[in-house]
């Protein structure tokens, strides 16, 4: 109260004032100046950098990210376009051309039922002559044959062309690293630095390369970058629990897959969590993805889709693919093989199912294409292929196509039903526009067969006879008029009855086209001279095999003889309705042996010919050394199947399975599994000359599930074994690099 003394009210109020205002800034502002300073040294350290850095990952995600986005939308407005085409999936390449057809590749395309192929070059003219008839229980030959030109003959011919999708980003260590989530293993998964990192991921995480591959050590195959698939399901596994979390990664996943990206059998697990909607498409673009980058390469496995969508698509991209082939003088063996297996698996499981998985359409058009391509093309002697292998593919064609009652499946002739009612001819009736006669002497008459009488019939059915310059035998055949094709009903063999039964007994099962007749006739001459009614498919194989070894075949036995060095032995195999039920063989002490190792009850039609083929030339061991006939038929039968060769010899040695065998130039030797059907390891085998030298990580697996890896290794195996180790082909192969 002193102050008081000296200073009067007034003077009392200012000196208190800014005595408070002196306290505040001197003695209470240092504490709070200094504390904010604190603070902003303190945000500077930990925030500064992860916007700096997320700024600049931003940066260059948006920038490849909006590219790919970009190009994905440019093939939905091309198809938006283009009217009357909807696109399930857009994968591949797709554009306009200059002269306005869409052009299209490794796309899932669809119009008015129609399922499109691989490759797709269509005008907005042709697009719309398509229509319901490829839904009809009923199509015509003219909508067959404008389906073929438009959708397997003239993509055929194109090059491909266009605009690629842009890059996916490369990860560079991990995705935990890229994005900063090391922050979800702790205490701070709460945090808004976490929550922003996580949200940044969702975003963008799905414009990286996710199945990105590393180089590996000379000599090794590249494989998927260690870490990605098992750091998403960590990371999937850490936010599911969040609703709006689940559902962006499970979205982002899919966009990778919609974009072009890889999402394979691996992502399995989290798409069945994320939900049957999520799981249904991926599992629609993984079959996709799969399917279509086997048919870029050309190795298609005999796999059916639950999807109905893709079996269609398969078949058609496989057709298209098989006549680009044929077009371009390349052994097409492997891929009709991969082909008529799917047509064959398809057929038993519809009939077992009772359920259609090809429509009408598919049929009458796989059915057309094999009549007017496929089967000329087996004929040609002239073609790349071997006689043997066209005569074992001619077999399976015919069987499709007519069906097979041991494999229980009906074939695509009698699921089909055309409507032939164009200008030119009827089913019910043959108008005065149709002359039969005129039809036979222009598109059904061989160039090697003396036409000496042409007589028109009821039924749509014409009567001819004629010479065979070939065999210099007299014919007289029965030809009828069904199915747009002139088809032989009956045949008679001047003064040859044996021959003449052979002939019907084929055609009773199989309807064939007069060339293939005289053909028949050719090949089966002597044989048939010495037989009753034959088993068309065993003995025809036998004699593609066998040749002039086959001294003798019928539906009740089999003669062959077997050479080698000074040593001939003749086996006689009893058969009975295309089973082995008997074996004689002119080496008495082979036959006891032999017969040991057979059980007869258990052999079937399906797999006598293997057993044959096995039977002939085999050696059993002097020692019993748990090695026997089945287990030698098991391998046999696998590299029959599988590779359409026998092994040269399968041994067995302190109880592991060798087998020898030689694909073009190369000769191998291998080790087999007989419980797991894997060859494995393999040894290229240089002879006397030098040691057997093994190639790391070639494995060979006898499954279907492996056709398309055991066909990429069949159709060019030193190319395989390049691309598995480079190294040894350059050092073993100097002249072939």
């Amino acid at each position: 109260m002193r102050e008081s003394i000296f200073f009067n009210r007034e003077q009392l109020k200012i000196i208190r004032r800014y005595s408070w205002i002196y306290q505040g800034f001197f003695k209470y502002g240092t504490w709070i100046f200094s504390f904010l300073l604190s603070v902003l040294i303190i945000w500077g350290m930990v925030f500064s950098g992860y916007f700096s850095s997320l700024s600049l990952l931003k940066g260059e995600v948006i920038t490849n990210g909006e590219s790919i986005v970009e190009r994905y939308q440019e093939k939905q407005e091309t198809i938006a376009a283009f009217s009357g085409i909807q696109a399930k999936i857009l994968h591949g390449q797709l554009m306009l051309s200059s002269s306005g057809e869409l052009l299209s590749q490794n796309n899932l395309l669809l119009s008015s039922g129609t399922i499109f192929p691989n490759s797709l070059a269509i005008s907005g003219k042709e697009r719309a002559l398509l229509s319901e008839k490829s839904k009809a229980e009923k199509v015509d030959e003219e909508y067959l044959h404008r389906f073929f030109s438009t959708f397997i003959q003239k993509p055929s011919k194109i090059s491909f062309f266009g605009k690629k999708n842009p890059d996916f980003l490369t990860i560079s260590g991990s995705l935990q690293e890229i994005f900063g989530l090391e922050c979800l293993n702790g205490a701070t998964q709460h945090s808004f630095v976490c929550k922003s990192y996580l949200e940044n991921f969702l975003d963008h995480f799905f414009f990286y390369d996710l199945n990105a591959k590393k180089p590996l050590p000379e000599g090794e195959k590249s494989a998927p970058l260690p870490g990605t698939i098992e750091e998403l399901e960590s990371i999937y596994t850490k936010i599911k629990g969040k609703a709006e979390y689940r559902r962006n990664f499970c979205q982002g996943l899919l966009r990778h897959g919609q974009y072009g990206g890889i999402i394979d059998d691996r992502y399995t697990e989290i798409f069945r969590d994320c939900g049957s909607e999520y799981y249904n498409q991926f599992t629609l673009l993984r079959d996709f993805s799969t399917l279509a980058r086997a048919i870029t390469v050309g190795y298609v496995d005999a796999k059916i889709y639950p999807d109905t969508i893709l079996n269609q698509y398969k078949i058609f991209s496989l057709q298209q693919l098989i006549y680009k082939q044929m077009l371009t003088s390349t052994d097409t063996k492997p891929l009709m093989q991969s082909y008529f297996s799917f047509l064959r698996e398809i057929l038993i499981k519809e009939k077992n199912k009772n359920k259609e998985i090809l429509n009408p359409f598919t049929k009458a058009f796989t059915y057309r294409y094999h009549t007017n391509i496929l089967a000329p093309y087996l004929k040609d002697e002239h073609s790349k292929m071997q006689k043997e292998d066209r005569t074992a593919l001619t077999s399976q064609l015919l069987s499709i196509n007519h069906g097979d009652k041991i494999a229980n499946f009906i074939g695509l002739q009698e699921q089909v039903n055309f409507e032939t009612n164009t200008p030119q001819y009827s089913k019910e009736q043959t108008p005065e526009l149709l002359d039969l006669e005129k039809l036979f002497k222009s598109s059904y008459l061989p160039s090697h067969f003396a036409l000496t009488k042409l007589q028109k019939g009821a039924d749509n059915t014409l009567v001819i006879q004629g010479v065979d310059k070939k065999t210099e035998l007299g014919l007289e055949a029965r030809l009828k008029y069904e199915n747009i094709q002139l088809l032989v009903e009956k045949v008679k063999v001047a003064k040859k009855q044996k021959l003449t039964e052979y002939i019907n007994a084929i055609i009773k099962n199989d309807k064939l086209s007069l060339n293939k007749v005289l053909s028949l006739m050719a090949e089966h001459k002597d044989i048939a001279e010495q037989a009753e009614a034959l088993d068309m498919r065993l003995c025809s194989q036998l004699k593609g095999k066998y040749q002039k070894s086959l001294i003798s075949c019928s539906d009740t036995e089999a003669k062959i003889i077997f050479k080698e060095e000074e040593k001939e032995i003749t086996y006689h195999f009893k058969l009975e309705k295309g089973k082995l039920k008997g074996l004689k063989i002119s080496d008495s002490l082979l036959e006891s042996k032999i017969l040991k190792l057979i059980d007869f009850k258990q052999i079937d039609a399906s797999t006598t010919f293997y057993l044959i083929t096995s039977l002939v030339g085999y050696t059993p061991k002097e020692d019993d050394n748990g090695f026997g006939m089945k287990e030698h038929l098991l391998v046999t039968e696998k590299f029959v199947k599988y590779f359409n060769i026998n092994p040269e010899k399968v041994t067995s040695e302190e109880g592991e399975v060798k087998v020898h065998f030689s694909i073009e130039e190369l000769k191998l030797i291998g080790s087999y599994d007989i419980i797991n059907n894997e060859l494995h390891p393999i040894a290229i085998d240089f002879g006397k000359n030098r040691r057997p030298v093994i190639v790391q990580g070639l494995k060979l697996i006898f499954r279907d599930d492996q056709t398309a890896e055991l066909n990429a290794f069949l159709l060019n195996p030193l190319e395989y074994l390049r691309n598995l180790n480079p190294a040894l082909v350059k050092k073993y192969f100097p002249d072939k690099e």
